[in-house]
């Protein structure tokens, strides 16, 4: 199915699959059709092992273009912080600890963008992660410009208190991140990616920095160490010629 080539997500495809082979069978059932033409129809495989990610210089070049949009802190903190889309859209104010620099994710928007819930992926996913000093200050700011909206206009920036919102205080649609950031991403001429892949950015260029995988694996909430390494094997290569590297300076 082409459905794959315009980046609908595989749960998404299966279900229209699942679909399909539904309708197709009531009409074989009934005397319409003779055979079931979705009855080999299915759904793509599963491949954990992450492909997509930007280097540095892509990273950063993307968000020197990307400060110039509303959805600005959605990018950053998914970068900085490896957080999920539904994780960052849910986000509220008082889940960041500016004193400590640390983030408490606690709560999600559906992937519909119809509902906030107080609730994660997985019990790993209720975690805390360290924001980086440069992002706290930068956050600061927005802060400060939420506060005022919320103190003149009220409304949903009181009711919701979003890090990232609509113009009207309101949950963001998820769709419409990512069609932003496709629009940001034509002006750098940086690889297209999804949202989710600025995730496996920030882990990639982690562990390329050397930071131990379970430190990774825990700041993606990953349920199991085994996840993360499974899913970013593309790294293992530079971290084995690091690891030589510094074998190699001990050896006298």
């Amino acid at each position: 199915m082409k459905k794959y080539d315009k980046r609908y997500s595989k749960n998404y495809v299966a279900k229209l699959i699942a679909v399909l082979k539904m309708l197709f069978q009531y009409a074989v059932d009934h005397g319409y059709l003779i055979k079931n033409p979705a009855e080999k129809l299915k759904k793509q495989e599963e491949k954990n092992t992450v492909t997509t990610f930007w280097t540095e210089e892509e990273m950063n070049k993307f968000l020197k273009v990307a400060k110039e949009y509303a959805y600005y802190p959605a990018f950053l903190l998914a970068l900085s912080c490896g957080c999920r889309k539904g994780e960052i859209l849910g986000m509220t104010w008082d889940a960041i600890d500016f004193d400590n620099c640390i983030v408490n994710i606690k709560q999600i928007l559906t992937n519909d963008g119809k509902k906030l819930e107080n609730k994660a992926k997985n019990q790993q996913s209720i975690r805390s992660i360290k924001i980086p000093s440069n992002v706290i200050e930068e956050l600061r700011v927005f802060k400060q410009e939420f506060d005022e909206k919320k103190r003149t206009l009220k409304g949903n920036f009181a009711k919701y208190n979003l890090v990232v919102s609509s113009k009207n205080g309101a949950p963001v649609s998820p769709r419409n991140i990512s069609r932003t950031m496709d629009i940001i991403i034509k002006k750098p001429g940086v690889p297209r990616i999804t949202f989710h892949s600025l995730r496996h950015t920030h882990a990639t260029l982690l562990m390329q920095k050397g930071v131990n995988m379970k430190v990774v694996s825990e700041r993606l909430g990953h349920s199991d160490i085994r996840t993360t390494m499974n899913r970013y094997t593309h790294v293992a290569p530079t971290l084995q010629e690091e690891a030589a590297e510094i074998i190699g300076s001990l050896i006298k």
